[in-house]
């Protein structure tokens, strides 16, 4: 399990907050900022200026403003983008996306247009089969990333890609 390749889509607090978790378990992860200063910013001086400001994130942590770069190789995709952004990110994201990558989607709410659900938004634009799990809270950004005590639920309709995703996640202070 240790030293995956993890593409997390989105660099906004939460998404920054799980990315630098993972990415302190010692797995290879590339963050995807939609807004390349973010980016840059956590590449040279490792903290997001935008979202998570006072906080010092791993050193191993990269970004990169390409979709196609955070997604390609990786074994599993983060969905950390805002709801209403889910459809077109993750269907640019599938093209670049390995056969056999799990998807967890942490985007929270659902998208306003179409009243769907992220599991409804992944299902239409994902290829059929693709492996999706749901992390969902209570939990707050900046607590994740100081490392307070958090639990945090997993839900998907695979038993495996619930196991791989609570062991992707789980730290003493992150319970999934």
């Amino acid at each position: 399990m240790m030293g995956e390749r993890i593409g997390v889509i989105g660099a906004g607090s939460w998404g920054t907050a799980l990315a630098d978790l993972l990415a302190r378990k010692d797995h290879d992860v590339v963050l995807w900022s939609y807004e390349q200063d973010v980016a840059d910013a956590i590449e040279r001086e490792h903290h997001n200026p935008r979202y998570l400001k006072d906080v010092q994130l791993a050193p191993g942590l990269r970004a990169t403003g390409s979709l196609a770069e955070a997604v390609r190789d990786a074994s599993v995709l983060v969905c950390v983008s805002p709801a209403q952004h889910v459809r077109s990110i993750m269907r640019d994201a599938a093209q670049h996306m390995r056969d056999d990558a799990i998807v967890v989607s942490a985007s929270k709410g659902i998208e306003q247009d179409r009243l769907s659900t992220m599991a409804q938004v992944l299902a239409q634009v994902l290829p059929q089969g693709t492996a999706t799990a749901y992390l969902s809270g209570p939990s707050f950004a900046l607590e994740v990333a100081q490392e307070h005590p958090t639990a945090v639920a997993v839900a998907s309709h695979s038993h495996e890609a619930a196991v791989e995703t609570q062991q992707l996640f789980q730290t003493e202070y992150f319970r999934v």
